[in-house]
């Protein structure tokens, strides 16, 4: 059952050179990403992800309206979205639809909390950008004299730039750096984030589960799998976060196979009955 590849999709634009595309591309073709790219969506047509992804021989659809990103993604039924320089404004009715299953690159420091603060790996407060776009964010962390530059990955939902996080990068910032020098060098870190994190989220593995529930079971938090799914995010240690992380999506998809079967053999029993 947990063998099974995710299917992604990767959601691009005219922003950039497609690099963020072609680290997921590496990363399933070396197997470090469990995982298959069903569709590589674009906004625009011609643009530098789309030859990439051309290269590779990869399904392309192309999604000029926001209107009609919904029922694409849902004709593809992808299990994660990607977003991978995409800039159309993406509807609340498909953050919804596929709630905890969008990926953002956000270029910033996302807190845990809605006022909370990121610690540098200096311990100067790092920030947060929130509300800005690539351009802008990395030529704020120039102007408040920050000590270090970072992106996060987090979960798209309803509050703007704000989600669970699921990785974050750090760059240190250099004397006379400019926004193309520091970036040039925060990108690479953001390439190998998107594949790290996805790497981490699709390969949990049916024999992790017991290691994540003994940690949960010493901290008291949990004490059966179906108390798993109940678990609430007000803790602070990164260890235990985890753990709780990986318990959850286990949970989460055993449970949808469950109802899935449960509902199958109910609807092949009333069937059964009819042609009796």
């Amino acid at each position: 059952m947990f063998q099974k590849n995710k299917k992604l999709a990767v959601l691009v634009s005219d922003v950039g050179m497609g690099t963020n595309l072609q680290a997921i591309i590496d990363g399933v073709n070396e197997g470090k990403i469990k995982s298959e790219i069903s569709a590589v969506i674009s906004d625009k047509e011609n643009t530098p992800a789309l030859e990439r992804a051309k290269k590779h021989n990869l399904r392309i659809e192309i999604c000029p309206k926001k209107e009609a990103l919904l029922p694409l993604l849902q004709k593809i039924a992808p299990d994660y979205i990607c977003l991978a320089g995409w800039k159309q404004i993406i509807l609340d009715e498909v953050i919804l639809a596929f709630s905890n299953k969008i990926l953002n690159l956000h270029p910033g420091l996302i807190p845990d909390t809605v006022n909370g603060v990121v610690g540098n790996p200096d311990s100067t407060p790092a920030l947060w950008n929130k509300g800005m776009l690539t351009t802008k964010a990395i030529q704020n962390f120039l102007d408040q004299k920050s000590t270090f530059a970072g992106s996060s990955i987090h979960f798209l939902t309803l509050n703007f730039d704000f989600g669970p996080v699921l990785g974050r990068t750090f760059e240190k910032i250099e004397t006379g750096d400019t926004v193309d020098s520091l970036y040039t060098r925060l990108k690479k870190k953001e390439n190998t984030l998107y594949v790290d994190v996805l790497a981490k989220m699709l390969g949990v593995q049916k024999a992790n589960l017991s290691q994540h529930l003994g940690i949960l079971r010493q901290q008291k938090i949990v004490t059966t799998r179906k108390a798993g799914l109940n678990i609430f995010y007000s803790i602070s240690n990164p260890k235990i976060l985890k753990a709780c992380d990986i318990l959850r999506e286990v949970l989460f998809e055993q449970l949808q196979e469950s109802e899935k079967l449960v509902k199958d053999m109910t609807e092949k029993e009333i069937i059964m009955r009819r042609e009796k």
